[in-house]
């Protein structure tokens, strides 16, 4: 209904060990921007990854919000898949049960899926 508040986009940003830094400063940073919010429409970004800390190509680490095991599609809009460095290793974490397992549940409930470089080959 037309009631006037404040719709709210939650996108998970699927980061894995030896991501692009690039893909997710663009994913965390372009979609937090406050040029693409207005009155009616807030975009919330969390990140997500197969364990406590991840290690990207270089020298970010990202502390993910929520766990890969724990990301359940009902919480969010859509899914970012970082693209990465394959010598990084990020085919480990991209291949893994984890992180496909995150992927395979926002596909089944239909949610949207983005992803840069590589990422589409997770």
């Amino acid at each position: 209904g037309g009631g006037g508040g404040t719709m709210v986009l939650r996108v998970l940003v699927l980061v894995a060990k030896g991501a692009d830094e690039c893909d997710v400063g663009s994913f965390c940073s372009i979609l937090s921007y406050p040029g693409l919010k207005d009155a009616q429409h807030k975009l919330d970004v969390y990140t997500c990854g197969v364990s406590t800390t991840v290690k990207c190509a270089w020298t970010l680490r990202v502390t993910p919000d929520v766990q890969a095991a724990a990301a359940q599609p009902a919480n969010y809009d859509a899914l970012c898949v970082c693209g990465g460095v394959p010598d990084r290793g990020y085919f480990d974490d991209a291949y893994s049960a984890a992180f496909g397992g995150v992927i395979t549940r926002f596909f089944n409930a239909g949610k949207l899926i983005g992803a840069t470089g590589n990422g589409v080959l997770a």
